[in-house]
C-alpha cells in the first residue's frame, strides 16, 4: 500500500540564493517494501518518517505522472533538506562544495510523531560519525544501469574517513580534492547509493543523554550527493556533511 501526502513546495533554498517553484512535488509514504538500492533491503513502514520522495511532472510519460527524482529529509513541519544538485540545473554534484539545498513548504506537514516525523540535527559543526555504522534510504537503482525503485529501501553503511575518500577519488578528480571539506564518507563492498538516491539522508545512531537517561536516536549525518560506481568497496558513497551546515540551516529556518 502507498500513502501519499502531497505539499507543494514554494521557496528553495539553495547556499544562500532562493527561487519560486511550483515544478516540484514532495511524496511522504509508508511503504510495503521490495530488495532494492545497491546491495539494500526493505524498509518497514514508518521506520524513517523524515524520508520523503521529490517529484516532477512529466508529460513525457504516457501517461503523464509524477516520477521521483530524489531524496530528502523533514527538518520540521515546513522545511525539506535535499542535495542541490536535485533541484537547481547547473550544478554537477561531484563538482560543488555546497551539495545541498533547502526547500519550504506552501502549507505545513502534519506532523503525527509516526509516519511524519522530523529526524534530528548534529548537534555542532564538529560532530563526527567515523566508526558507526549508519543507514541510508532511497528510492534508487538497486545497481549500475539498474532501473529505480518504487518503494523505499535501506542500507548499511559504515563512515570511512575522509582521507580514503579522498584517495580513492584522487584519480577522478586530480586537482580538485578541495570538493571532499564538507562531505562525509561510506563504504561497503556491494552496497551503497545509487542513481535516485541523490538528497536522501545517511542517518547515523547516536547516544545522546536527556532526563538523566541515554537513548539512542538517529541524527542527519549526511545528504546522498554522488558516487562513481554503485555498490562499490573502490569508491566510498559521498555525502553532503550536515554538520558543517548547522548555522545556515538555524539561519535559513528561523528567518524565512
Amino acid at each position: 500500500m502507498h500513502i501519499a501526502l502531497i505539499a507543494p513546495l514554494v521557496v528553495i533554498v539553495v547556499a544562500g540564493k532562493s527561487f519560486m517553484s511550483t515544478d516540484f512535488k514532495l511524496d511522504e509514504s509508508n511503504l510495503q517494501i521490495t530488495k532494492f538500492i545497491a546491495g539494500g533491503t526493505e524498509a518497514a513502514p514508518n521506520e524513517f518518517p523524515w524520508q520523503i520522495s521529490i517529484q516532477m511532472y512529466s508529460k513525457f510519460i504516457n501517461p503523464p505522472q509524477w516520477i521521483h527524482l530524489c531524496g530528502g529529509s523533514i527538518l520540521n513541519d515546513r522545511w525539506i533538506v535535499t542535495a542541490a544538485h536535485c533541484v537547481t540545473v547547473d550544478i554537477n554534484a561531484a563538482k560543488v562544495q555546497n551539495d545541498i539545498a533547502l526547500l519550504k513548504l506552501d502549507q505545513p506537514l502534519r506532523i503525527d510523531n509516526l509516519t511524519v516525523y522530523p529526524i534530528n540535527l548534529p548537534h555542532n559543526s564538529r560532530e563526527s560519525f567515523e566508526g558507526l555504522n549508519c543507514v541510508s534510504t532511497g528510492w534508487g537503482g538497486t545497481g549500475e544501469g539498474k532501473d529505480q525503485s518504487d518503494v523505499l529501501l535501506k542500507v548499511r553503511l559504515p563512515i570511512v574517513p575522509i582521507s580514503v575518500c579522498k584517495e580513492s577519488y584522487k584519480d577522478v578528480f586530480s586537482q580538485q580534492i578541495e570538493v571532499f571539506q564538507k562531505k562525509i564518507c561510506a563504504s561497503r563492498k556491494n552496497y551503497g547509493i545509487c542513481q535516485g538516491d541523490s538528497g536522501g539522508p545517511l542517518a547515523c545512531l547516536v547516544r545522546e543523554s536527556k532526563d538523566s537517561r541515554y537513548q539512542r536516536v538517529f541524527v542527519l549525518a549526511g545528504l546522498s550527493s554522488f558516487t562513481k560506481k554503485c555498490g562499490s568497496s573502490l569508491y566510498p558513497a559521498v555525502f553532503t556533511r550536515v554538520s558543517s551546515y548547522l548555522d545556515w540551516i538555524t539561519a535559513i529556518l528561523s528567518n524565512m
